[in-house]
């Protein structure tokens, strides 16, 4: 295995935990109206995480290609 080829694997693998981080905060901000507890600041927050770590992958795959 080459090091583009790792590097790639790697970067399928932060996408995903990046897409995960972001769904799991939009199911925090969206299950504030079904809670007591305020928590849709912590769950917006982790939407931008999640979407914010996905940009930066895919900005690091075109810096690989390039």
């Amino acid at each position: 295995m080459n090091h583009f080829t790792v590097s790639m694997v790697k970067s399928v693998l932060r996408i995903l935990a990046g897409a995960i981080l972001g769904y799991a905060g939009y199911i925090l901000w969206s299950a504030n109206e079904y809670s007591d507890i305020f928590i849709a600041d912590s769950g917006f927050l982790m939407m931008l995480s999640g979407i914010g770590f996905v940009i930066a992958e895919v900005l690091g795959i075109v810096e690989e290609i390039v």
